[in-house]
C-alpha cells in the first residue's frame, strides 16, 4: 500500500511546490484520507488486515529555494531551475507486511538522486535502512494544466523498476516460511505501470482541496506470490484539503 501511497504523494507535492511562480518560501499543510484495495494476503498488520482500507495521511509541504520537504521526503536541488535539476532524496518507500508464521517486512528509508527535464524526471534510490537493501528506479512523464481560477489538473505516468534484493524482501517466501498453504518463493527483479490523475481545486488562496486517482499494475513477480491476492493491479482514491502559508 505505501508504495502506491508514496508515488501519489510525490506526484503532488511537486505540484504543490511548483505550481505557480511566488515566493522562494512556500509551506502548506493539511491531511487527506485514503480509500485502498488490499492485495496483500492474510496481513496481520492493523492497517492491511481488511479488504477495503481506510487511511489518514499527512499533507505537508515546505519549500524554500532548493529545499523541499514534505510527505514525499527531503529533496535538495543540487543544480539547475525549476524546469531542469538534479537533485538528492531521501523518503520511506516499502510496504508493510506481517505474514503469520513470516518474518516482519516493513517500509524503509531510501536514499538516491535524480534528474528532471521538463515533464520527464528519472530517480533511483537504494535501501539504506537495512531491510531490503534494494533498490528503485522510475523514469515518469506529467502533464500539468492551470484551470479556471487557478484550479490544477495533473496526469502522470511512471515505469518503476524493483530489484531483485526488493522484490524477494517484501514477496519472497524464506524456506524457514513455508506453510501447509505457503510454499517457497524467490521473486526476480519487476517492472510496474503507475498512473495518477490530480485535481486540486482553489477555494481561496490559502485553502486547495484535493482528489485524487491513483493506479499500479501488478506484474507477475507479484501476482505468484503466496503473500499477495490474484489482483491485477492497485488503485487507490485519495481526498484531502491544505492550507498554503506564504
Amino acid at each position: 500500500m505505501k508504495s502506491l501511497i508514496t508515488f501519489f504523494i510525490l506526484s503532488m507535492t511537486t505540484t504543490f511546490a511548483f505550481a505557480a511562480d511566488g515566493p522562494p518560501f512556500r509551506l502548506s499543510v493539511g491531511f487527506g484520507e485514503v480509500l485502498k484495495y488490499n492485495i496483500r494476503y492474510q496481513n496481520q498488520y492493523y492497517r492491511g488486515k481488511k479488504d477495503l482500507n481506510f487511511t489518514t495521511i499527512p499533507f505537508v509541504n515546505l519549500h524554500y529555494g532548493p529545499i523541499m520537504i514534505a510527505s514525499g521526503g527531503l529533496t535538495i536541488s543540487a543544480y539547475g531551475d525549476r524546469d531542469k535539476s538534479v537533485y538528492f532524496n531521501i523518503n520511506r518507500q516499502g510496504d508493510r507486511y506481517y505474514g503469520i508464521g513470516m518474518d516482519k517486512r516493513s517500509d524503509s528509508w531510501f536514499f538516491g538522486f535524480g534528474f528532471k527535464y521538463y515533464k520527464f524526471n528519472l530517480i533511483t534510490t537504494k535501501d539504506i535502512n537495512g531491510k531490503s537493501g534494494g533498490r528503485k528506479t522510475a523514469l515518469s512523464y506529467s502533464e500539468m494544466q492551470m484551470l479556471e481560477n487557478k484550479n490544477i489538473l495533473r496526469g502522470s505516468i511512471a515505469l518503476e523498476l524493483y530489484d531483485q534484493k526488493y522484490a524477494e524482501y517484501y514477496y519472497g517466501v524464506k524456506a524457514s516460511e513455508v506453510s501447509t498453504n505457503r510454499s517457497e518463493y524467490h521473486p526476480d527483479r519487476y517492472l510496474q505501470i503507475a498512473l495518477s490523475g490530480l485535481f486540486i481545486h482553489n477555494f481561496n488562496e490559502n485553502i486547495n482541496g484535493t482528489l485524487g486517482l491513483a493506479f499500479k499494475s501488478i506484474p507477475k513477480a507479484m501476482k505468484d506470490s503466496p503473500t499477495t491476492t490474484n489482483a491485477d493491479f492497485e488503485s487507490m482514491l485519495i481526498t484531502g484539503i491544505s492550507w498554503v502559508f506564504y
